[in-house]
C-alpha cells in the first residue's frame, strides 16, 4: 500500500526491523480506525520478525510507537483511532513481545 513508518530501528544481532515509529503533526492515521496504518504496522512487524531471535546476540525488543504533540492525541478522531488500537491490540502485542507506546512531542519538535 505504499506505507512506510517514519522511523525504523533495525537490530544488528537479529538482522530484523524491531521498532517502528510513526510521527504525526496534524494529519490523522491513514485509513479507518479499524484498519489504520498503525494496525498494519503492528501486523507487519509480527509477520516479519521473531519474538525471540535465535541469533544468539542481544536482540532489542519489538515496539510500535506513535510520536505526536499532545494536541494530536487530544483531537477526537485521533484519540478514538489510537484508543481503539490500544484497546484492541494491546493483549495481542503483549503476548508476542511487542511494546505499544506513545511519545508526546513539543510542537517545535514536529
Amino acid at each position: 500500500g505504499g506505507m512506510t513508518p517514519d522511523i525504523v530501528l533495525r537490530c544488528k544481532a537479529s538482522g530484523e526491523n524491531r521498532i517502528y515509529i510513526e510521527v504525526k503533526s496534524t494529519q490523522s492515521l491513514g485509513y479507518s480506525r479499524f484498519d489504520s496504518q498503525i494496525i498494519r504496522y503492528l501486523l507487519h512487524l509480527l509477520a516479519t520478525s521473531e519474538s525471540n531471535s535465535s541469533s544468539g546476540g542481544q536482540v532489542i525488543r519489538r515496539a510500535i510507537l506513535l510520536a505526536a504533540p499532545p494536541s494530536w492525541f487530544a483531537a477526537n478522531a485521533n484519540h478514538d483511532a489510537w484508543t481503539y488500537f490500544l484497546e484492541t491490540y494491546s493483549h495481542l502485542a503483549s503476548r508476542f513481545g511487542v511494546t505499544l507506546g506513545e511519545l508526546h512531542l513539543s510542537q517545535e519538535a514536529v
